[in-house]
């Protein structure tokens, strides 16, 4: 099964005359009562806005288009992207209420099977956030986007049909030299003195974070390993030769500036190559050994006037770290003092008297367990969202969650091997590809509070939104082939 764009829903041109004359009545009365009310004139605005996009056939479409622009400037740009807009709306929110209508737009009367389960996740979280804004206000929602961003799981696995995964891989092939490219350099960049910064932020317009970058890292290897590069399989394998070895420069500098990112970038490599073992890379792993002969006889290390450098020997100590002690205090220390405060998290919840409902979202988990470090106060929860969850919703939030991954890792493998038996290998290179980019996230939000900002959080929901779309279409394909199911 190959697929192929297709032209998107048009508005019928002689079909229903009523949306402009309503557009146009909603705007005359907007522009009177702003006027004389300035605030509910926006109010009314804002609501003939969401209606007009409700009733509009291409709202699917659109939401599918600003999330591709969302996830690939969090992908290049992390925190600093993530920082456009006007507190406490920023642009991740702005694209989720785009989601929401498209969710309202698609009119869907049922949900099933896993995504009955994130939406009971999600009341779960409510309920864990709701009674604790008047305590801790903004930070109550903002410790909530841990299971807010659910809605983007949601409405993408509802918007999704099988032109726009076409134009998702067309989109990420462009991307993916520009993105090898820019690693390195926002790496440098990141740590200019002089960096502007994001306005109402302290933010440098350049965020560079390896556990992140590693993580897109992941994508980028399985994108190349599955072949999903548009074009012949031959075109795809000479592509791998010739970005493999930016691939394994890139991982050297995101890997040696943070163990989660390393792990998280191999973890999707491994993942990929074990489930579609490739079978015209033997090139591409030539280059890629090149490289790192030439590292290791050069002993090319650069400092970067931080507590690491990025060379091989800061690579092996990262990789060490987290498996004995390496003499380094930075290492050793700060995966001591996470050890320790994931144990307390443990005793009490599975242990104590947050077994049932956590300490629920809106209270700072450093200050309340007694692990602050900042003299600030911004450290909010341990670097470990997994962790968070368990603190924050207890024990059946973390069954929830626990359940959750389970499932939807078991959702995509049947459906790769089920629509590799029916011959639809693009699907099952999409299958191998989302497979590694959710594993890589698991993993550095196991080392990071990941998925508890909009630059890692979103990214989350999204794969797994996708993923749920992908097995939906691989299901109807080969039911109307008299395959049976996924």
């Amino acid at each position: 099964m190959t697929l192929r764009p297709q032209r998107l829903p048009l508005v019928d041109p002689h079909g229903d005359t009523r949306t402009p004359i309503v557009a146009l009545v909603v705007a005359i009365c907007a522009g009177a009562i702003v006027a004389f009310v300035p605030m509910a004139g926006l109010v009314v605005v804002g609501v003939a806005v969401a209606m007009t996009l409700v009733i509009t056939p291409s709202l699917p479409s659109l939401f599918l288009a600003a999330l591709s622009v969302l996830l690939a400037g969090y992908g290049f740009f992390g925190r600093s992207f993530a920082y456009l807009g006007i507190a406490p709306i920023y642009v991740g929110e702005l694209v989720l209420g785009l989601g929401v209508l498209a969710t309202i737009r698609l009119a869907r009367r049922t949900w099933h099977g896993l995504e009955l389960l994130v939406i009971v996740f999600m009341l779960w979280g409510a309920a864990r956030t709701l009674p604790y804004i008047s305590t801790y206000g903004i930070d109550a929602l903002r410790d909530g986007v841990l299971w807010g961003y659910g809605g983007f799981a949601l409405a993408a696995s509802v918007s999704a049909r099988p032109e726009h995964f076409e134009r998702l891989r067309q989109l990420y092939a462009r991307l993916v030299p520009f993105f090898l490219a820019w690693v390195g350099v926002s790496a440098v960049l990141s740590l200019a003195p002089s960096l502007p910064t994001i306005p109402g932020s302290d933010v440098g317009v350049v965020f560079f974070k390896g556990g992140d970058m590693g993580v897109h890292l992941a994508g980028v290897i399985a994108f190349l390993i599955v072949a999903l590069w548009p074009g012949s399989l031959a075109a795809a394998s000479l592509r791998a030769t010739l970005l493999v070895p930016l691939w394994v420069i890139a991982v050297g500098v995101a890997g040696s500036l943070n163990r989660g990112g390393l792990f998280a970038s191999l973890c999707g490599w491994i993942a990929a190559f074990l489930i579609r073992p490739p079978t015209r890379w033997w090139f591409s792993f030539a280059a890629a050994a090149v490289v790192l002969v030439g590292a290791v006889f050069a002993d090319a290390t650069l400092d970067l006037g931080k507590t690491r450098t990025i060379s091989l020997d800061q690579l092996a100590a990262n990789v060490g770290s987290v498996l004995s002690d390496t003499g380094t205090a930075n290492l050793d220390g700060t995966r001591d003092f996470r050890l320790r405060w994931w144990h307390d998290i443990f005793d009490y919840t599975v242990g104590g008297q947050y077994f049932w409902t956590g300490k629920g979202f809106g209270v700072n988990l450093a200050d309340d367990d007694g692990y602050q470090f900042k003299s600030d106060d911004s450290v909010r929860a341990p670097h470990n969202s997994h962790m968070t969850v368990l603190a924050r919703m207890g024990v059946p939030g973390f069954v929830m969650w626990l359940a959750m991954q389970l499932w939807f890792g078991v959702l995509l493998v049947r459906a790769f091997f089920a629509s590799r038996r029916a011959g639809m290998h693009l699907w099952c290179r999409i299958d191998a590809w989302l497979l590694a980019y959710w594993l890589a996230i698991l993993v550095n939000t196991s080392f990071d509070p990941y998925l508890e900002g909009p630059q890692g959080g979103i990214w989350f929901w999204s794969i797994l939104g996708l993923g749920l779309a992908a097995v939906r279409h691989q299901q109807a394909a080969i039911a109307a082939r008299g395959g049976g199911s996924v």
